[in-house]
C-alpha cells in the first residue's frame, strides 16, 4: 500500500513538472507561432491603380511635338505615335523622371518583360518629365537595361498639361502612365504601379 501511495505521488510530481516547463499557449488566439526556418509569405501587393482618363483626351490626343533623346535630337510627334501605335495592339507612355525611385523601379520591371511586351504587342515610350539633362536621361535609362525603349523629353508639359494629366503650372505626380490602343485612342491612365505591373498594360 505505501509503495502504490509513494508511486501514484511520484506521479503526480512528473506530471507537475512538465505542466510547469511545458509551452504556454499564446494569450492571443491569433498569434500564431512558426519554426525559425519556416518562410511565411508576405501579403500580394494590391493591383496597380486605374486613374480617371481627362475629358482632354478622352476620344483622341491632341497635336503634340517633342524630341527623342538620341545624338539627332529626332522629333516626336503624334505622327510618330500614330506609325507605332498602327504596328502594336496597344502602345504605352511612360511618364518619369530620374529622381523618381517607384519608375525607377517600374522601368526596370518593364525592360525585364521585354519578351511580354512583345508577345502582347505592346510598345513602350518612356517620357521623361521636368529634366534637361538628357546625358543623365540617357545614362538611367541605360543603367536599368530599358535603352530599347524610346525615350522622349517633355520640358514644356506638352504631353502632360496639353492631355490634361496636369493642370497649368501644377507638379505632376510620379508615377504615371497612359495607353493608347492601335487607334492612339486612350484606353487606360495608370498611377500607382502594383502587383500586376507590366501586365497591367495590355489586359483590360
Amino acid at each position: 500500500m505505501k509503495l502504490k501511495k509513494s508511486l501514484i505521488l511520484a506521479l503526480c510530481i512528473v506530471s507537475l513538472a512538465f505542466a510547469k516547463f511545458a509551452p504556454q499557449p499564446s494569450a492571443n488566439p491569433s498569434v500564431k507561432y512558426a519554426p525559425d526556418d519556416e518562410y511565411v509569405e508576405e501579403p500580394d501587393v494590391p493591383p496597380s491603380v486605374r486613374l480617371k482618363i481627362p475629358s482632354a483626351i478622352a476620344d483622341s490626343l491632341p497635336w503634340f511635338a517633342v524630341r527623342e533623346v538620341s545624338v539627332a535630337n529626332t522629333p516626336f510627334t503624334k505622327m510618330h505615335l500614330t506609325k507605332l501605335a498602327q504596328n502594336n495592339d496597344r502602345v504605352a507612355l511612360v511618364y518619369f523622371a530620374t529622381w523618381c525611385i517607384p519608375c525607377r523601379v517600374g522601368v526596370k520591371n518593364l525592360a525585364a518583360a521585354e519578351a511580354l511586351l512583345t508577345q502582347n504587342k505592346t510598345e513602350v515610350v518612356l517620357v521623361n518629365i521636368g529634366e534637361t539633362d538628357e546625358k543623365a536621361i540617357a545614362r538611367w535609362v541605360e543603367k536599368l537595361g530599358a535603352s530599347r525603349f524610346k525615350v522622349v523629353v517633355d520640358p514644356f508639359k506638352r504631353m502632360t498639361e496639353n492631355f490634361g494629366i496636369t493642370r497649368s503650372g501644377e507638379e505632376m505626380s510620379l508615377p504615371k502612365t497612359l495607353v493608347v490602343d492601335s487607334k492612339v485612342k486612350p484606353v487606360k491612365l495608370i498611377g500607382k504601379e502594383g502587383g500586376d505591373w507590366p501586365q497591367a498594360l495590355w489586359t483590360k
